[in-house]
């Protein structure tokens, strides 16, 4: 089994109220979520290596949360293509779920990558536990990218916490979930064809619509430096919580040391 260790949420940039658990090691490098149906239809599976391309041409990390279909899909083509990633699963560390992708998440840690688990060994794995760990995936990325939702379903829900977060949201044209998304504001990457949803990803992170937008948790941050050329803990109410995200936004790549303490935009 994977060696799993007690983290504080904020230390990874999320706001959730009990400890996390961790396998592995958070990629230093900003993070898409890629999600999807669990029973996804083979056009829009084909789709999905494309997407993790765009993340690799991007320097970009994957996050998804390890079911099957669409998210076993971006986990491995990220392994195949040495794209940096993170799961998070529904359950504790000593249940993992699925049982079946096991091998999966060890395969993750292994290269490199994490496994997260939001609750304590012993905890039953419950219907609620799915919707927390959505939560999770959209607080640790910079973009949310949908490849197939039915609607009512979970990936709608969490494309919905995205959206209601400010999250970029993304989506591939074909399903009820994405198009009630992109009604409320989700930009469209074009039909369920790899090659034209890679380009137009790769567009969209090249720096177009959405990759200035901070994380949520990174935002105070990011007003502070609209309104000054430099950051320090000094310039947050809560010193502790400024020290956390000034260390989320240097291992992001959004900030620069300029000097002790001193932070400025990296870009």
């Amino acid at each position: 089994m994977l060696e799993f260790s007690v983290v504080s949420p904020g230390a990874l940039g999320v706001r959730w109220p009990r400890p996390l658990y961790l396998a592995g090691r958070i990629p230093a490098v900003r993070r898409v979520a890629v999600i999807g149906s669990r029973a996804s239809r083979r056009r829009f599976m084909a789709c999905v290596p494309a997407i993790v391309e765009a993340l690799a041409d991007a320097g970009m990390a994957l996050v998804s949360g390890g079911a099957v279909g669409i998210d076993a899909c971006g986990h491995r083509a990220a392994l195949r293509l040495g794209v940096p990633q993170v799961a998070v699963l529904p359950g504790p560390p000593d249940k993992l779920y699925p049982l079946d992708h096991v091998p999966l998440f060890r395969d993750i840690v292994q290269a490199g990558g994490a496994v997260i688990c939001p609750c304590a060994p012993g905890a039953g794995l419950r219907r609620g536990m799915f919707a927390s760990r959505n939560q999770i995936i959209v607080q640790l990325a910079v973009r949310v990218v949908a490849v197939e939702a039915a609607a009512r379903s979970g990936t709608q829900g969490t494309l919905g916490q995205a959206l209601r977060g400010d999250v970029p949201t993304s989506g591939v044209v074909g399903s009820p979930g994405v198009a009630w998304a992109l009604q409320r504001g989700a930009t469209s990457l074009g039909p369920p064809e790899p090659r034209g949803v890679r380009e137009r990803l790769a567009t969209l992170l090249r720096g177009g619509d959405g990759l200035e937008v901070w994380p949520p948790t990174l935002r105070s941050l990011q007003e502070i430096l609209d309104r000054q050329a430099w950051a320090s803990v000094d310039d947050f109410a809560d010193p502790l919580l400024g020290a956390v995200t000034l260390a989320e936004a240097e291992a992001g790549g959004w900030i620069t040391e300029a000097g002790p303490g001193r932070y400025v935009r990296a870009r």
